[in-house]
């Protein structure tokens, strides 16, 4: 038995791992994936750290030789045991007995494959932001541009974020600012180069991401259109053409560039089922995990379970910290409370 098992080894995961084993609490980390990080650890350059995701995760990591690491084990159902521990059995059919729980299953990127008309997986030059930043974390150029003295790119915002086509409504937050910092780095790498974001609303609401924005305007030249792509298509010397109206002008626009990045935004990942001793994790709107109120935004309906992270809906890295922080205080309060129970033979 563990005083709390965490479902989820990304940042938020991690980061409630540290904090609770820093404080005394035997901790169990069930990681589906094959290695711990989530995706932010695959990320090259994080604004406004300036930092890697590697170096980012490895913060959150240095208690991590100190808890149980279960990685590929992916939890299916949660039930109550008969001690009134919590009991997490996993899709090979194993089961983890412990006090608490904090779901920190992260979220899923969009399918850029679905918006058929952007080109993923059809053309080699339209690749994602993800695959942006494996590419620079990699140290290897994203597009080939031997074929010309002044490349043009294009970077398209909101692909999977406030879509009704695709079911997602929501704002996946972050992308603005990634789309801006993807332009800098395109500048950076491409010194002689043309970059044009193209976007439905851009919204800065963080520290530095207006004045981010400003600099890539004033200072790197970065092109701004408000209007969404409706195709992308190969043009004359494999160039992409792509089709755009400028909503703000009221034309249309029809773009060659040498490359497109696909900013795809943050889906949630699948539920996980409740036996009928314990109440649902409920689902908002738009198929995240739902807290059991704005101002509990760490609790669900069932006692001992909470949430943390990404899995409730996009959150920047500093907003993931805070929030599994807050979510292993909430653990330890419920710990402190509550003497230590049997285990049930399972």
């Amino acid at each position: 038995m563990t005083d709390c098992l965490i479902i989820g080894g990304g940042l938020a995961g991690l980061e409630c791992a540290n904090t609770l084993i820093t404080n005394g609490f035997d901790v169990t980390i069930a990681e589906a994936g094959a290695t711990l990080g989530g995706h932010v650890a695959q990320w090259h350059e994080c604004f406004p750290f300036q930092r890697t995701g590697p170096e980012i995760v490895s913060e959150s990591a240095r208690q991590i030789d100190r808890a149980t690491v279960l990685t590929g084990t992916k939890i299916v159902r949660l039930d109550l045991a008969p001690n009134g521990n919590l009991v997490a059995t996993t899709a090979a059919g194993e089961r983890i007995e412990a006090r608490t729980i904090v779901v920190a299953t992260g979220f899923e990127l969009f399918d850029a494959t679905i918006k058929e008309e952007l080109g993923y997986g059809v053309y080699p030059r339209v690749i994602t932001s993800a695959e942006l930043e494996r590419a620079w974390a990699d140290g290897r150029l994203p597009f080939d541009t031997s074929d010309s003295t002044a490349p043009r790119f294009a970077i398209v915002h909101c692909v999977g974020s406030r879509d009704l086509k695709c079911h997602a409504t929501h704002c996946s937050k972050v992308c603005c600012m990634a789309g801006i910092k993807a332009a800098r780095e395109l500048k950076l790498h491409y010194p002689t180069c043309q970059v044009t974001n193209y976007y439905m609303d851009l919204r800065m609401f963080d520290t530095g991401y207006e004045e981010l924005y400003h600099e890539a305007q004033t200072q790197q030249n970065v092109q701004f259109v408000r209007g969404r792509i409706s195709e992308i298509s190969l043009g004359n010397k494999g160039r992409l053409k792509l089709k755009s109206e400028d909503t703000l002008l009221g034309i249309p626009i029809a773009d060659r560039v040498h490359g497109v990045v696909l900013m795809v935004g943050m889906q949630p990942t699948s539920a996980i089922a409740c036996g009928d001793d314990l109440p649902p994790i409920e689902q908002n709107i738009n198929g995240f995990v739902s807290a059991l109120s704005p101002l509990r935004a760490n609790e669900t309906a069932a006692e001992r379970i909470f949430v943390a992270g990404a899995c409730k809906g996009p959150k920047n890295i500093g907003e993931t910290l805070a929030d599994a922080r807050a979510a292993a205080a909430k653990v330890m309060e419920k710990l402190g409370k509550c003497p230590p129970t049997p285990s049930s033979p399972i």
